[in-house]
């Protein structure tokens, strides 16, 4: 059903009730991402209360809406219509398909949970915390993780997922060095702690960028990819 009208609620609802976009996630699967900041208290999923359907927006209203939203907007309807940006929105939806039921950071009781089950934030959510993730991952296999430990080669994040009890990640890590003669039995003595690389750098390291790692497993792999340690 084309829509021609209703420009007003139409822009209203973009300008303030867009904060998340659904994505392929490095980490996980499909994700919902922040593309914008969102104050603790918000309710990060209102719905589109009116009619499923074709609704137009004039070109030059457009700056009217959040340059993350337009840009969302731009990524998922292509048209040739030199004066409308034309869209589709559905009944019960907050933008496309997004619902609260795709927020997957939520748990039974609400001190566990970054969003409650009605969709409202029970925290700050920053903008790109999966681009943190990234960073830290390349932070940790930087020079100032190895300059202490000359031994590592490279860290794997094989998965991060929200921790069930805190505000905060629980982790899992593939350690890799490229010594050959470390085992488990001299790694110790070789001056290779993976235990206090684990608790106290990459925690220490973690903080730079506002993340929070509760609980870190990890293995371990010489440079043959034979297995040293299973930590889990």
């Amino acid at each position: 059903m084309t829509n021609p009208i209703m420009v007003d609620e139409v822009i209203f609802h973009l300008k303030q009730n867009i904060f998340t976009e659904l994505k392929s996630s490095d980490i996980h699967g499909i994700g919902v991402f922040s593309i914008m900041e969102i104050p603790k208290d918000t309710y990060v999923f209102p719905k589109w209360p009116y009619d499923s359907g074709i609704y137009h927006i004039p070109k030059d209203r457009l700056s009217e809406i959040p340059e993350p939203v337009v840009k969302l907007i731009n990524m998922n309807f292509i048209n040739d219509d030199p004066d409308y940006k034309i869209i589709k929105l559905f009944q019960g939806f907050n933008y496309l398909f997004h619902s609260s039921s795709f927020c997957n950071s939520s748990y039974p009781h609400q001190d566990k949970q970054n969003v409650d089950g009605f969709g409202k934030d029970l925290r700050d959510i920053k903008m790109g915390e999966e681009k943190l993730i990234k960073a830290f991952s390349k932070l940790i296999n930087s020079d100032v993780v190895k300059n202490i430990y000359p031994m590592l080669d490279h860290i794997d994040i094989v998965k991060v997922n929200d921790n069930p009890n805190f505000i905060g990640y629980d982790m899992s890590l593939n350690i890799f060095l490229n010594d050959p003669d470390i085992d488990k039995n001299n790694m110790y003595r070789m001056n290779f702690d993976p235990h206090y690389l684990v608790e106290k750098h990459l925690k220490d390291l973690s903080k730079y960028l506002g993340l929070e790692f509760h609980r870190i497993t990890f293995k371990l792999f010489g440079p043959d990819k034979d297995l040293i340690l299973n930590w889990d």
